[in-house]
């Protein structure tokens, strides 16, 4: 947000760690207010991807969440409907 780019392999890691220690900590308590269940945090790792001419280096984690939603809309009621029967002679 402050235009700071990371300079570094250490940084990256760093920030990646500090990201991945927010849902396991402070971030699961934040996201458990707003219904958000944090159910699995990752380790941090390398995700360097190795191409022809260079190489883009990365880290990151997974995190998994879960949440419940309920969609509820207006529908008209249901009226019932008569029943005749007429026998067959």
């Amino acid at each position: 947000p402050d235009g700071h780019r990371i300079s570094g392999d250490d940084e990256a890691l760093e920030l990646a760690d500090r990201a991945q220690g927010f849902f396991l900590f402070a971030g699961q308590r934040s996201l458990a207010a707003q219904g958000v269940v944090v159910i699995r945090v990752e380790n941090t790792q390398s995700r360097s991807a190795f191409g022809v001419d260079e190489t883009d280096r990365r880290y990151g984690f997974d995190v998994l969440l879960r949440y419940e939603r309920e969609d509820v809309r207006a529908a008209p009621a249901i009226r019932p409907v008569p029943v005749t029967y007429h026998k067959e002679e």
